[in-house]
């Protein structure tokens, strides 16, 4: 198969970060949520 590689670096790569940071966060939210919600 055909494998490809996307790098990015500098301010692009920050801002990914950065979005996978708030992604992370609201996943991690969603899942306490969902946790909580459960127990009533």
């Amino acid at each position: 198969g055909i494998r490809r590689v996307v790098a990015v670096t500098g301010p692009e790569a920050e801002k990914c970060t950065k979005r996978a940071d708030q992604l992370e966060a609201s996943l991690q939210d969603l899942s306490r949520r969902l946790r909580d919600s459960s127990s009533l």
